[in-house]
């Protein structure tokens, strides 16, 4: 909601406005972003009892700025973490945990170690309604755990502090899902081996209940043919044209799998809402979008981690949106 810092995007949270003073807010409202908002429309958003997700990370490489976090909270807010997506923000939440840190120091946010581990645990599961069975360790609730390397010291500031290289164990549902060889034998787990840096861990994505065609690809052979894809785009693109346009005349069924691009025309942009504010329609354009077929290029796919990836570290601390020093200060818990 909201996402960016002119008035255009400031337009589409006052079009949930009526002409009779209703606002379009109710309690399971959680509005990611929210950056163009001020201190009255958190009032407002708190008044219906909504919620903001924040991404200070992407906020900033995107736009120079970040929600004003300290006003959702002076309202009363429930505030939550998240990374947005890997093109414009942390690969991981354990990194946003990072960003979070160094953004709430930055600005005087004051923002505690605990706080922010609690909009990435305990918060959002409040938002989803999920907090009985999700977000704490307590009896009687899903063990879904994160157990990292280290037994002393604040456990929050440890946290945010830890490397991906220093996961040993991930568990869903008390289900080993991820973690070091040792460790997912000791939990009852198995699965694919791969490398997080120089570091062997196990991970296990099987669910027999879903997809069979999908349960058969492994991780590497994911990594493999994304790889192939994004290297192909441009001869690609007019394959997944056709395809969209040949489903939507019903020429042709919806079996199979297809690449759908986030945010394309045809790709269900055109049903998002476009609630007018001042006369005006808010939302895409239409018109524009469809005609906006630029060409796409080959894209390199990233790796699944910092640990893996040479140059995300190099790449944020040369990012010119970023306010002097805070990429290299999220570097330096890497």
């Amino acid at each position: 909601m909201s996402e960016g810092i002119d008035p255009k995007a400031h337009s589409h949270f006052l079009a949930l406005r009526n002409s009779a003073g209703d606002w379009a807010i109710e309690p399971s409202l959680a509005g990611i972003h929210c950056t163009a908002l001020d201190a009255t429309d958190f009032g407002t958003m708190a008044q219906h009892q909504a919620k903001v997700v924040w991404s200070p990370l992407s906020n900033l490489l995107l736009y120079g700025k970040t929600t004003d976090v300290a006003a959702a909270r002076a309202a009363g807010l429930t505030i939550a973490l998240g990374s947005d997506w890997s093109p414009s923000g942390s690969k991981n939440l354990l990194g946003e945990l990072k960003a979070a840190k160094v953004v709430s120091a930055h600005f005087n946010l004051g923002f505690s170690d605990y706080d922010i581990v609690a909009m990435a645990t305990r918060n959002p599961a409040a938002i989803l309604k999920w907090d009985a069975k999700l977000g704490t360790i307590a009896k009687g609730k899903f063990a879904d755990l994160l157990v990292v390397k280290g037994v002393t010291g604040d456990p929050y500031a440890h946290l945010i502090k830890t490397r991906e290289q220093d996961i040993v164990l991930v568990t869903i549902g008390g289900r080993a899902r991820y973690g070091t060889k040792k460790a997912m034998q000791q939990a009852g787990g198995s699965g694919e081996a791969l490398k997080v840096g120089r570091n062997a861990r196990v991970i296990d994505f099987t669910s027999p209940d879903q997809d069979p065609g999908i349960e058969k690809i492994t991780l590497a052979e994911a990594t493999t043919r994304l790889s192939a894809a994004l290297g192909n785009l441009g001869t690609l693109q007019p394959h997944s044209i056709a395809m969209s346009a040949a489903i939507a005349s019903g020429t042709v069924s919806r079996t199979g799998w297809r690449l759908a691009l986030d945010e394309q025309f045809g790709n269900n942009v055109q049903l998002r809402p476009r609630l007018a504010y001042n006369g005006i329609r808010t939302g895409p354009d239409l018109a524009a979008v469809a005609a906006a077929a630029e060409p796409l290029h080959p894209i390199k796919l990233d790796g699944l981690t910092v640990a893996d990836d040479p140059v995300f570290i190099d790449t944020l601390k040369s990012e010119p949106n970023l306010p002097q020093g805070l990429g290299a200060a999220i570097a330096a818990f890497y």
